[in-house]
């Protein structure tokens, strides 16, 4: 967004992060010629549900001990169950979205094998992505009307530990309301030039769980005292004049 040193957007922050997954609404504006960077929140501003990583991973679980097929024995269940959490289920969620699968060696020394596709169209997860996107209407239809002509060109940044989940790639495609009006988001860079210059793909693989922290580190860049209900109108920055007319000597 600093790129843009004329910006004036609306932006929606989508933070998909291990216990909640939470949305917030702001009119970002920068004047860089008086040294201004301001966003404001705009009503209702900001939401959430308590779904997100960790409810993955209890997905993830799910369905290994479902393919195990360990009958009615509820301490061998336990058992198994334990000893994943102690491999790390979450580690082994990584591993499915980076290789699209994995194999998973049991404490009864059983092998599971599981697919990102068959992961991903789990009844779990797909309640997960449908509760995301249901609550993300709701919120969008509590903005005010004033805000369909910005809402022409809302920006949706997507950030968090799980912000590549191939489910919110779906948000840019389909379209959302404010108001009357259908819109549709347009997408963000996801990670800033200078991260992808300086930085290593280690470093930048982990930003996305950084962004939060750092960006609430920053000072004066969120104005909370001025939360905008209505969109007032804007002025664009001029353009160049077609013509110039002179009189006189």
């Amino acid at each position: 967004v600093w790129a843009d040193r004329g910006a004036k957007d609306l932006m929606l922050v989508l933070d998909v992060g291990a216990g909640t997954t939470d949305f917030s609404l702001f009119w970002v504006v920068q004047n860089v010629a008086q040294r201004g960077r301001r966003a404001f929140p705009v009503e209702p501003s900001a939401d959430a549900i308590r779904m997100a990583g960790d409810a993955l991973d209890g997905q993830l679980l799910k369905q290994i001990l479902d393919r195990a097929h360990l009958g009615a024995d509820d301490q061998l269940k336990l058992r198994v169950s334990y000893d994943l959490q102690l491999q790390g289920i979450r580690r082994r969620k990584e591993e499915l979205f980076e290789r699209g699968q994995i194999e998973v060696k049991l404490v009864t020394d059983q092998f599971v094998t599981l697919t990102l596709d068959e992961y991903l169209a789990s009844e779990g997860v797909a309640n997960f992505a449908r509760s995301l996107r249901n609550a993300l209407s709701v919120f969008l239809e509590k903005v005010d009307e004033s805000w369909t002509e910005p809402a022409s060109h809302i920006k949706l940044v997507v950030t968090g530990g799980w912000c590549n989940l191939p489910m919110l790639q779906e948000f840019y495609r389909q379209p959302w309301t404010i108001g009357t009006k259908p819109i549709h988001f347009v997408s963000t860079r996801s990670l800033p030039e200078f991260i992808e210059r300086q930085f290593s793909l280690e470093f930048q693989k982990e930003y996305p769980q950084l962004a939060v922290a750092l960006g609430g580190a920053l000072p004066n860049r969120l104005d909370e005292r001025s939360e905008l209900r209505k969109w007032m109108g804007s002025v664009h920055a001029p353009g160049p004049l077609d013509q110039f007319p002179v009189t006189g000597v």
